[in-house]
């Protein structure tokens, strides 16, 4: 079984937001920075289920140029995503949703999905 390394993996937003509490901008791009040695990237891509406009939510998730994930997502549903990733590569990763949870008074913020990053050390075979 994979072991989580013990620090998430970096990145750079190149579009939208990724906050703290793992909330997305409806479209966001990111490159998740090469390491020194290979690893197993987990993405993992949750619906909220907060109001209506989640109850069918498009959400597509590309992956270095490639469609990873393209369909309905449920409200309260999940994905996740396991990528083997080499030594000193870069991973490219654009995630967009339909649904946007409106700003309101106690956040206003325009959000999108929730994505949360982790990398482990890849299986030994």
């Amino acid at each position: 079984m994979a072991q989580a390394l013990k620090s998430p993996p970096q990145f750079e937003v190149l579009d939208g937001e990724l906050w703290q509490d793992q909330w997305t901008t409806p479209a966001l791009a990111l490159e998740v920075k090469p390491e020194s040695r290979d690893r197993l990237l987990r993405l993992t891509i949750t619906n909220p289920h907060f109001n209506t406009a989640y109850l069918r939510n498009t959400v597509k998730l590309t992956l270095d140029g490639e469609v990873v994930f393209s369909d309905l997502m449920f409200a309260g549903h999940g994905l996740r995503v396991e990528r083997f990733v080499p030594a000193k590569a870069p991973v490219l990763l654009e995630l967009s949703s339909e649904a946007t949870l409106e700003a309101d008074p106690l956040d206003d913020r325009s959000r999108g999905v929730w994505l949360k990053l982790e990398h482990r050390e890849p299986a030994k075979e």
